[in-house]
C-alpha cells in the first residue's frame, strides 16, 4: 500500500441524519429473549433472521443495520481525524488490559502515556500506574538515521547523537539492503547491540522490517530493547511455507525469497528454512551423496546447502503411481528418448529393401525383404543415418528465475 492510496473520509457518521424511528443504538447483550429479530454486539443479526419469513422468521431490521453502520463510522471518523484515546476502566476490564505498546492521552493536555507491560489494568493517572511512562515528560529526543547493518542486525548514527539509552528515546531508522529474515538486533550510535521487538515484546519476524521501511523504535528500559511500534505486515503470507518453490520474472528474488542455486547458507540466519530442511525427507545423508534436488547438511553444525535448481525442469514425485518408478525423492533424471526401433534401407538393382529380421510375405534374402512389412533386426549390411538436432532434448519453454521461500 502506498501513502497516496489512502481512502475518502466520513465526514459524518452513517445514518447522521436519520430519525430515531430508522436507527437503532445497538446493545451489547443477546436480544433473542428480549427483542426477537433485533440484532446485538454478541449475537450480530440472530438466527430469527436467516429464517424464511413463512416458516417465522423476521427480517433483518434496517434500523440495526443502520445502527451498527453509525457506531462503526464514528469510530473510523474519530481515528481519521487524529483523535485520541483516553483510558477507559470498564473497557480495560473488559478486554484484559491494556496491550503492550498501547498509547493513550491523558486528561491534560500535552500528556501522552505510552504502555510497556502487556495486559495492563492499572489507570495511567491513578494512584498506582504500573507500567505506563509519559513520553511528554521524557528528556529524551526524536533522532533519525540510516540503517547501515546487515539483514537482522540494525546499525545506524542517528541525529541528534545520543550518549546513552534512555527510557522512551525514540529513533526514526530508515533500513537499507534487506529485510529481515528472523529476529533483530539493533546497534544506535555504538551504544551497544539490543534486542528489537514488536509491538508485543515478541522477537521480530520475517519480513516485518523490510528494506527501506522507516521503522519508529523506542527504548523501554523495563525490556532492555528497542520497541519497534510500525512493523510491517509480512512480505508474504504465512501460509507461504518454507521451502515452496516458486518461479519468479524478475532477475533478483522477492522479499523473503532467496534463489534456489544450490548455495551454502547459515542455519541460523536462515533457521526457518533449516528447520524445514530437516523434517521436509528431502534432506541428504552428507554433503557428498546430495544431488541437485535436495538440501545438504552443509558443514555439519552452522551450514547446510538448498537445492539447486538451475536449468532443470521439474518433475512431480511419482508418490506409487507407477508413471515414474523407482525414482527417489530430490534425484535428477539426464536427458533420455523412450526406447523405440528405426527401420533402414538401402537400394540395389533397381529394388527397395528394407531390413528385416522376420517377414510375413514376400522375398527373404540374407533378412531382407522387397516391399513387405517386417518385424525384428535386420541380420545382414546396415547403414547409419545422419546427426541431427541440438545438444539436449526438450520441449518449448521460457527460463524464469526459481526461487525457495525462506
Amino acid at each position: 500500500m502506498k501513502y497516496n492510496q489512502i481512502p475518502a473520509k466520513f465526514l459524518i457518521p452513517w445514518g447522521a441524519s436519520a430519525g430515531g424511528g430508522f436507527i437503532n443504538p445497538i446493545p451489547t447483550a443477546s436480544q433473542i429473549a428480549i427483542n426477537p429479530g433485533r440484532a446485538s454486539l454478541t449475537d450480530g443479526f440472530p438466527p430469527l433472521n436467516f429464517q424464511p419469513v413463512g416458516a417465522g422468521g423476521v427480517p433483518p431490521f434496517g434500523q440495526d443495520m443502520n445502527g451498527i453502520l453509525n457506531q462503526i463510522t464514528m469510530w473510523n471518523r474519530w481515528q481519521a481525524a487524529g483523535a485520541p484515546i483516553r483510558f477507559d476502566a470498564d473497557f480495560c476490564a473488559s478486554i484484559g488490559g491494556y496491550p503492550m505498546g498501547a498509547m493513550l492521552s491523558g486528561s491534560t493536555s500535552g500528556t501522552v502515556w505510552l504502555n510497556t507491560v502487556d495486559d495492563n489494568l492499572t489507570n495511567p493517572e491513578g494512584l498506582s500506574p504500573v507500567g505506563w511512562i509519559n513520553l511528554a515528560t521524557q528528556s529524551a529526543s526524536i533522532s533519525v538515521g540510516t540503517d547501515t547493518g546487515g539483514a537482522n542486525v540494525l546499525t545506524a548514527d542517528v541525529s541528534p547523537a545520543p550518549t546513552a539509552y534512555l527510557n522512551g528515546a525514540i529513533y526514526i531508522v530508515q533500513k537499507i539492503g534487506t529485510a529481515n529474515n528472523g529476529a533483530m538486533v539493533g546497534n544506535i550510535q555504538s551504544l551497544g547491540q539490543r534486542p528489537i521487538v514488536g509491538p508485543n515484546g515478541a522477537p521480530l519476524t520475517q519480513g516485518q522490517y523490510p528494506a527501506s521501511h522507516n521503522g519508529i523504535l523506542i527504548y523501554l528500559t523495563a525490556l532492555s530493547s528497542l520497541l519497534l511500534l510500525n512493523p510491517a505486515s509480512a512480505a508474504d503470507p504465512s501460509t507461504v511455507q518454507p521451502g515452496t518453490i516458486e518461479f519468479y520474472t524478475g532477475v533478483v528474488p522477492p522479499t523473503g525469497r532467496i534463489k534456489a542455486n544450490g548455495a551454502s547458507l547459515s542455519r541460523t540466519t536462515y533457521a526457518a528454512l533449516w528447520s524445514f530442511a530437516q523434517v521436509s525427507g528431502n534432506l541428504a545423508g552428507s554433503q557428498a551423496l546430495k544431488t541437485a534436488g535436495q538440501y545438504g547438511p552443509g558443514d555439519g553444525s552452522s551450514t547446510f546447502t538448498i537445492p539447486d535448481l538451475r536449468g532443470y525442469f521439474l518433475r512431480a514425485f511419482d508418490d506409487t503411481a507407477g508413471i515414474d518408478p523407482g525414482r527417489a525423492f530430490g534425484s535428477t533424471q539426464g536427458d533420455a528418448f523412450k526406447s523405440h526401433s528405426h527401420a533402414t534401407m538401402a537400394q540395389s538393382g533397381g529394388n527397395v529393401w528394407v531390413d528385416a529380421g522376420s517377414v510375413a510375405t514376400g522375398p527373404n534374402t540374407a533378412g531382407r525383404a522387397i516391399n513387405a512389412a517386417f518385424t525384428g533386426v535386420f541380420t545382414g549390411a546396415s547403414c547409419i543415418t545422419g546427426l541431427t538436432g541440438d545438444s539436449e532434448t526438450r520441449p518449448k519453454n521460457i527460463s524464469l528465475l526459481a526461487c525457495i521461500k525462506i
